[in-house]
């Protein structure tokens, strides 16, 4: 019994590894499109399993704007979470080059703990293989200063992280219940 549970594991893992290897392997980032080629990353993000949506307003909170972008949504993931939204969202500029990548995630109860989906599998590897290395969070507080009795109403804690590599810089936020990522050109 204890040879089968071993072997079962190696075979589960042995397929995990096949299955999960480089997520972000021949993306089409180079030189010339260092986020990636679009249709390479069309192809990819719908062969993990996520549905394209019709072109849509995307919200990019840390540029403190909105832009036009695709969006590739893990349906399953809104089907178990009742209805919180796992995606990874592409903005091109006007010649159809990509300029940001966008992506959502739900968190774990505990903040500090990873939780591997779809979606923040795909963006771990996105980050890395962006220049992004290991994620190192730092608190930041966000909202207003207005206080009522000496308490803060509206502030607000968040973990952050961010890097900066040639012309790509990223920010990885983890604020409950989601965490986000955005990857853009400077």
């Amino acid at each position: 019994m204890k040879k089968l549970i071993i072997m079962a594991l190696l075979i589960g893992g042995a397929y995990y590894l096949y299955s999960h290897r480089d997520a972000t392997k021949s993306l089409g980032i180079s030189t010339t499109a260092p986020l990636g080629q679009v249709q390479t990353l069309d192809q990819h993000l719908t062969k993990l399993g996520l549905h394209k949506q019709p072109n849509a307003k995307i919200p990019m909170p840390d540029l403190n704007q909105e832009a036009v972008g695709t969006e590739y949504v893990d349906m399953a993931q809104v089907e178990k979470s009742g209805g919180f939204k796992e995606s990874v969202a592409l903005v091109t500029d006007d010649k159809g080059n990509l300029k940001t990548v966008v992506g959502m995630y739900i968190l774990p109860p505990e903040m500090g703990a990873w939780r591997p989906t779809t979606v923040s599998a795909f963006l771990l590897g996105y980050w890395g293989k962006l220049g992004g290395g290991e994620l190192h969070f730092a608190a930041r507080t966000v909202g207003s200063n207005a206080k009522i009795a000496g308490v803060a109403i509206f502030q607000r804690q968040q973990q952050v992280a961010t890097f900066s590599n040639g012309s790509v810089s990223g920010i990885w936020v983890k604020e409950a219940p989601m965490g986000y990522v955005t990857l853009s050109l400077q």
